[in-house]
């Protein structure tokens, strides 16, 4: 028989956050104790080690925070990442999370993940730490969050990756030196420069006709470029042809 006084104590931490089943167990309780806890609605099972209080405050972005819980060394990335930025109006079914290289894949069918690898310099590069159901989910920042959709544009799609730096432009979550420094520390700066200078020159000749678009992400600008973003969206050009060089050979 559990004390008043320990399921009290249970109940008060699981109400202000996610609590995983090895947190409980170094608290003194036993499986069949947590068990029987949630039998009598104490406690409510979440995903397979985690709980919380029935009448929990749900998260819109939970599932980050259970990823985050049972994963320590996940990093939501692309897709989820933007949705959590407000930069799509996607939902992805699944969890988007990257992984340092050597890193074993995260043994969890619910909620289920897509998994990236990266070196350590990128891997480390452009975290931010969000409290998300009392968990610390640490997700890529907005502009490495578009960079990583532009290296991982086979698996996003390259019109996601540039309505995602428009986004990220108009919606003033990015500034060109963060986009810079980690589009060259991804490798991404040749793939990325058209269709960012297209990006700011459209928006310079919206708000100022006159204006002359400044030289963003890399070395000078090229005019002849001006037209990429929406050739990009038409499909008319393969994107092999769109960038200096081997698009296939830029690696992390």
């Amino acid at each position: 028989m559990l004390p008043e006084t320990k399921k009290r104590e249970v109940l008060n931490l699981v109400q202000k956050r996610l609590v995983r089943t090895r947190e409980l167990e170094a608290r003194g309780l036993s499986r069949m104790q947590l068990r029987k806890l949630v039998d009598q609605g104490v406690l409510q099972k979440a995903q397979r080690g985690l709980y919380t209080a029935p009448n929990a405050h749900v998260d819109a972005h939970v599932s980050l925070a259970e990823v985050a819980a049972r994963s320590p060394k996940a990093v939501i990335c692309l897709l989820s990442a933007l949705r959590f930025h407000e930069l799509t109006t996607e939902n992805p079914s699944n969890v988007y999370v990257m992984l340092p290289v050597g890193v074993q894949r995260p043994r969890m069918s619910n909620p289920q993940l897509e998994v990236s690898w990266a070196s350590p310099n990128a891997y480390r590069a452009g975290i931010q730490e969000h409290l998300i159901s009392g968990v610390k989910v640490r997700i890529t920042s907005p502009a490495k969050t578009v960079v990583d959709c532009f290296k991982y544009r086979s698996k996003v799609g390259i019109n996601l990756a540039v309505e995602a730096l428009r986004d990220a432009w108009r919606k003033k979550k990015a500034s060109a030196d963060e986009l810079s420094k980690i589009a060259r520390l991804c490798r991404m700066t040749n793939i990325m420069r058209p269709y960012f200078e297209s990006i700011v020159a459209l928006t310079k000749r919206t708000n100022s006709p006159t204006s002359r678009p400044p030289s963003v992400i890399g070395s000078k600008q090229s005019p002849s470029r001006a037209g990429r973003l929406h050739s990009c969206h038409r499909g008319s050009e393969p994107l092999s042809r769109r960038s200096s060089g081997s698009i296939e050979n830029e690696r992390l």
